[in-house]
């Protein structure tokens, strides 16, 4: 499992997700089995809540692509896309 620093946006947006989910391990956000799950559980955080930076850094650790959104609403949206666009795979 990746080592993340702690106390950053983004650990806590990972940590976030990985809670409301019920994941063990933030690695478990990773890949396709639970990608439904972190899709509605995107639902309940605001974009504002966090930096553009750090939804940036979320969908790469998340989905693997490597993205640069300009807004958190922006970079939020594209994680949910490409969340739900996966998950009907």
């Amino acid at each position: 499992m990746e080592k993340i620093r702690e106390g950053s946006d983004r650990t806590d947006l990972l940590e976030q997700l990985s809670s409301r989910m019920g994941c063990q391990y933030l690695s478990d956000l990773r890949g396709t089995k639970r990608r439904f799950q972190c899709r509605a559980a995107l639902d309940e955080i605001p974009a504002e809540e966090y930096t553009t930076e750090t939804w940036n850094d979320a969908i790469y650790y998340i989905t693997g692509e490597k993205t640069e959104y300009s807004t958190s609403t922006e970079a939020k949206k594209g994680l949910v896309i490409r969340l739900e666009k996966n998950s009907q795979r």
